[in-house]
């Protein structure tokens, strides 16, 4: 049985219980991958509130049907695009008078069943922001991945677009308006068109990625011209569900499906979260989340790029201890496991460690040799550079109603909200969340640079050209330090002579 649930920075867990586990789960719903059977047609199945609103063929509406009532139970939502991919039935069931758990249980009795979950709650992994200058030299972490010497080729292309799966993104923001996509960019948990951010984070995550560079304000990502799609799957509290999860990835698959030349080069999921099952047993129970990344990855045009997480643990391995965060709650629980960062076997996904300003492991940063594929600049307060320029945090995007209430600094000196004529504004966080997107705009600008390249292309040239002289020992990741250079040293020796020359070493 799944148990599951994405984390903020405290772990919030429900105060009733049916099981060993206490967990956040949306009352009454189940996630569940039907089996398909000889004669369905897969392709005709559509999204629906009613199972009675299926425009499906007799033999799908049958099964569904006979599913349905069996169990007792609505469908709320079916998942065209994995289905067609995966050539099962992905949907999301509910039940009015049944307890979620009692439902799961009963339903993965059914024969034609071969996955089913609770519809778990999950959150983002975020940190603290702290206001300050909107100066390229704060941004550390572009210096430690060599992006200014891949610069030199190229800073980026109009054509390649990154998926940013999060809390939205401010879009009218000075250095993120000219790069974003409202065209793709949708809502998973309200109006679907109302995709500005809701919590922040997904903002900063953004900055880093792809805020305009050479503009003359604010920061630059690590590509200056890759179009945002922000996927909006977390509300202000920085919660959400599986569901809404699920229902992104399905999104990016059907448009990936239904626009063979879109360059979706990445998607970015900084977010991640507990449950008990081991890795091995994930894959066992074919669990949906792990199935619905499966689907999106075997298109093998996406980079999934996942946040190792920010709790001090071995990925892989059960939590030790269970811990509290400094208001009593439960961080993390003694034999959980983290996810999504803990999946294997999936071909187009990496996962990211944070590393601090020294470039060793952050002190907050998962790890793990044989799940974590590489680290990047995440950031660390550093208490002697804490009223400095560059603090040891990662510097980027954030909303600019969040800095109503604060001091900014302008041109090293501090001045007052009255005295600014700045629209928006930048600051500081830190976390596996904020190193991850430098994974990500990496790999926007790698697409950029080699348009022919595939996923698991630019996934190797990422590993294989990895700094190994950093925080590739003592168990913190497989290959070491994102180094942006080596990544397109390597993808431009591997694809051969007619793309771009080896950019040179200096």
């Amino acid at each position: 049985m799944k148990r599951i649930f994405f984390v903020f920075l405290l772990l919030l867990m429900s105060l009733f219980v049916t099981a060993s586990f206490a967990y956040d789960a949306v009352p009454g719903d189940v996630i569940v991958v039907l089996r398909s059977s000889p004669g369905m047609s897969l392709y005709s199945v559509n999204s629906t509130n009613s199972v009675n609103g299926l425009k499906s063929t007799s033999a799908v509406q049958s099964f569904v049907e006979s599913f349905r009532t069996s169990s007792n139970i609505s469908v709320k939502t079916t998942y065209d695009a994995l289905s067609q991919k995966s050539g099962n039935i992905f949907m999301v069931v509910h039940s009015d008078v049944k307890n979620e758990n009692d439902l799961l249980r009963e339903i993965k009795q059914n024969p034609n069943v071969i996955a089913a979950s609770l519809n778990r709650v999950i959150h983002l992994c975020a940190d603290e922001k702290i206001p300050n200058d909107p100066e390229y030299y704060r941004l550390w972490g572009m210096e430690a991945i060599n992006a200014p010497k891949v610069w030199n080729l190229s800073t980026g292309s109009e054509d390649v677009y990154v998926a940013v799966m999060d809390s939205g993104v401010d879009f009218e923001h000075e250095d993120l308006k000219d790069n974003f996509s409202r065209e793709y960019s949708r809502n998973f948990v309200g109006d679907p068109n109302n995709y500005g951010d809701a919590a922040d984070h997904g903002t900063h995550v953004s900055g880093t990625i792809a805020a305009v560079g050479n503009n003359g304000v604010g920061v630059a990502g690590v590509n200056w011209k890759a179009k945002i799609i922000s996927l909006r799957i977390f509300d202000a509290s920085g919660s959400s569900s599986n569901s809404a999860l699920i229902a992104a990835i399905n999104y990016l698959t059907d448009l990936l499906v239904k626009n063979p030349g879109l360059n979706l080069a990445a998607v970015n999921m900084s977010l991640g979260g507990f449950e008990p099952l081991s890795p091995s047993e994930i894959i066992a129970e074919n669990e949906p989340d792990y199935l619905a990344l499966q689907a999106l990855s075997s298109l093998n045009r996406t980079v999934i790029c996942v946040a190792a997480g920010n709790y001090n643990i071995e990925l892989g391995a059960p939590v030790m201890n269970t811990t509290y965060g400094s208001d009593g709650r439960i961080r993390n629980r003694k034999g959980l496991y983290f996810y999504p960062a803990g999946y294997q076997g999936i071909e187009n996904m990496i996962v990211v460690a944070a590393s601090n300003y020294a470039l060793k492991r952050a002190s907050y940063s998962n790890y793990s040799s044989h799940y974590v594929h590489v680290a990047a600049p995440g950031g660390n307060l550093d208490p002697d550079n804490a009223n400095k320029p560059i603090t040891g945090m990662i510097y980027s995007t954030i909303r600019a109603h969040d800095a109503e209430n604060a001091p900014i600094y302008e041109l090293d000196e501090l001045i007052s909200l009255e005295d600014s004529k700045r629209t928006s504004f930048y600051g500081d966080m830190n976390g596996t969340s904020m190193a991850t997107p430098h994974v990500t705009g990496a790999v926007a600008l790698l697409k950029s640079i080699f348009p022919s390249a595939t996923a698991s292309q630019i996934k190797s040239a990422i590993l294989a050209g990895a700094n190994g002289d950093y925080l590739r020992d003592n168990n913190i990741s497989m290959y070491g330090l994102l180094d942006l250079r080596g990544a397109a040293d390597f993808l431009a020796a591997s694809l051969g002579e007619n793309n771009p020359p080896k950019i040179s070493a200096h």
